[in-house]
C-alpha cells in the first residue's frame, strides 16, 4: 500500500496548494482593488484641460452678459 499513501498524500498536498494559491489571489485582488480606488496619482492632464476650458467658457459668458 505504499503507492495508496504517496496518493493519499499527494492529494493533501494538492488541497492544501490549491488553498493557498486561492488566498494569495484572493490577496492579490484586493491590494489592487484598494490601489486602484485609491488614487495616487495628481490631477491628470485631461483634467487641467477641463478646467482651462471650463474657465474659458465662464470668461466668454461673462463678456457677452456686459
Amino acid at each position: 500500500m505504499v503507492f495508496g499513501d504517496v496518493v493519499a498524500r499527494a492529494r493533501d498536498v494538492g488541497f492544501w496548494l490549491m488553498i493557498f494559491a486561492l488566498g494569495l489571489y484572493h490577496a492579490l485582488s484586493g491590494v489592487i482593488g484598494l490601489i486602484n480606488s485609491v488614487k495616487l496619482r495628481g490631477p491628470s492632464i485631461r483634467d487641467e484641460e477641463i478646467e482651462l476650458w471650463r474657465n474659458k467658457l465662464q470668461r466668454n459668458k461673462w463678456f457677452v452678459s456686459i
